[in-house]
């Protein structure tokens, strides 16, 4: 029998994209823009937005200009030099009503585990409600920043105050007048500080380690100016511009240097401006590593809000915990009525809460050996059709909107691939990821960051999380590295494909909890949706 009749009918591949933040978004519009329909986005939250939606901090914003940190499909009519969290999810709104993508969407619906079908050549999604579904690519937008890091200091079980985590601020704490701990002065801090200097009776500031910030610059756009910015094509060309000195910022910001960086006196000049008449205060924010070694932090308000006679800086890890205080390192007792972790995450958790399994039975995490690496951050040999966004060292080379659009592209790229040439699994080859490796650990070696104390490294020094280079690099080697470091093959076991989007499939017992007849176990997409939120109800 000739090959010919082995071969699959060529047929779209069905797409799970698991998240519907802005990732999710991005790889669904470029889906759409391809003609490619057949996907489904499955999303653990009851809203788009991923981040911005997970995150409700008072002060919470984004650092990068707001044109910048925009779609290149989708300019906007920001109001602001930069967005808040609540014109953001605005945003994404706009992006999944613009692009007829609500249809493609199941909220409240959480992928626990993803498993590879050697045979079949196609993933096997599990729901945490039981419900299951299949495809035969997954895209992974779940993002780095995903598992919350919490603290472990003695006795903090036995605080008798309200303890909160700022990656899950739930609604509208009755902060007023509260004393209040916040501990951490990193991207999070700088922001909520300032919140919550206006309302607190007094803010305590627990400060590890400082970090370099220079002025965000942000406020609103006036109204000529909007009126320019949406003028045709001046919304991209702004756009452009940002682009275009983000990259020469990037160029010579990171590389270690036996002298000062011209970044660093700019920071350096910038406290003093605020800070001059506090020289205690000064000397403790300002750090004893080359700019930026940490996360470079953009400041809208966090040094003056430290001049406040109701926040004290205390520049000391915490030791312990009472039950109605925090005790530092150095001794002090400082009362407090609410404790507010600023913590950050747990980055080389990556995909904590997603067991993947790929061939063989191995597991994702088994793999990584707690060193997440992906070939272009995207793809992992000996897990097919399995793409990641924002995976491992794709934070800070500038937007990360840029980096996700390469991303979503390199994936359609590959999907197009898989239905023109009846391709079933497409994974990237042993010697591209080694070489991949070796590359990014040597490229990164030669960063700032890399002889910093930072989140950004696992306990091996290994830097999980940085792409060294700027968004021009990525995108060329996205778009020229794909065909020629993959392997592809096809199953010649499963059935045509349907070029249908996956479905949820409900287990025995959800579909006799929804008053299913006895022996059904699937019913259409948006029953099963709702049967789902019916089911995780008092959850």
């Amino acid at each position: 029998m000739s090959d010919k009749t082995h071969t699959p009918k060529k047929a779209t591949p069905s797409i799970a994209i698991i998240g519907c933040g802005l990732g999710g978004i991005a790889a669904a519009v470029k889906l759409r823009k391809a003609g490619i329909e057949s996907f489904t986005i499955f999303e653990r939250q009851s809203g788009p937005g991923g981040v911005w939606w997970q995150n409700r901090y008072p002060g919470l914003g984004v650092d990068v200009p707001s044109h910048l940190y925009s779609f290149s499909f989708k300019p906007h009519d920001w109001s602001r030099t930069h967005a808040m969290r609540d014109e953001l999810l605005g945003y994404a709104q706009e992006v999944i009503d613009e692009n007829r993508l609500a249809g493609h969407i199941h909220f409240n619906v959480t992928v626990e585990r993803v498993s590879w079908d050697d045979d079949l050549h196609e993933y096997t999604l599990t729901f945490a409600d039981g419900a299951t579904a299949t495809a035969d690519v997954v895209i992974c937008a779940a993002g780095l920043f995903h598992t919350a890091k919490y603290p472990t200091w003695p006795g903090l079980d036995m605080f008798s105050g309200e303890t909160i985590h700022t990656a899950h601020w739930e609604g509208d704490y009755r902060l007023e007048d509260k004393r209040i701990a916040i501990v951490g002065t990193g991207a999070t801090s700088i922001q909520l500080v300032p919140a919550l200097s206006k309302i607190a009776g007094h803010v305590y500031v627990f400060q590890r380690e400082p970090g370099w910030a220079i002025a965000r610059g942000d406020r609103d756009f006036s109204e000529a100016e909007r009126a320019r910015n949406r003028r045709p094509g001046m919304a991209r060309l702004n756009r452009m511009r940002m682009y275009w000195r983000f990259e020469r910022l990037i160029i010579g910001m990171r590389k270690i240097r036996p002298n000062k960086s011209r970044l660093q006196v700019v920071a350096e000049t910038y406290i003093d401006s605020i800070l001059a008449d506090h020289p205690e205060l000064k000397a403790a924010v300002t750090p004893r590593y080359p700019f930026p070694g940490k996360r470079p932090l953009f400041d809208a308000g966090f040094y003056r809000a430290l001049t406040e006679p109701n926040v004290t800086l205390v520049p000391r890890a915490v030791d312990r915990v009472t039950e109605t205080s925090v005790v530092d390192v150095g001794g002090g007792d400082w009362p407090v009525d609410v404790l507010i972790f600023a913590t950050g995450f747990n980055v080389g958790d990556y995909l904590g809460t997603l067991t993947v399994i790929g061939r063989g039975g191995r597991s994702l995490h088994e793999f990584w050996e707690g060193e997440p690496t992906g070939f272009l951050g995207i793809t992992v040999p000996g897990f097919p059709n399995f793409y990641m966004l924002y995976g491992p060292n794709t934070n800070g080379g500038g937007s990360l909107l840029v980096q996700l659009e390469r991303q979503a592209e390199y994936a359609v790229k590959a999907i197009q691939r898989m239905a023109k040439e009846g391709i079933t699994a497409i994974e990237p080859t042993g010697w591209a990821y080694r070489i991949w490796d070796e590359y990014l650990r040597w490229r990164n070696s030669k960063q700032v960051y890399a002889i910093s104390n930072n989140y950004y490294k696992a306990s091996s020094g290994k830097v999980l999380t940085e792409w060294p280079g700027t968004m021009t690099e990525y995108l060329v080697l996205t778009r020229s590295l794909g065909r020629i470091c993959s392997a592809a093959w096809t199953s010649h076991a499963r059935p045509p494909r349907t070029g249908r989007p996956p479905e949820l499939r409900l287990g025995q017992s959800e579909a006799e909890e929804i008053g299913a007849v006895e022996g059904a176990t699937s019913v259409d997409g948006r029953d099963a949706q709702a049967a789902a939120e019916g089911i995780g109800e008092g959850r």
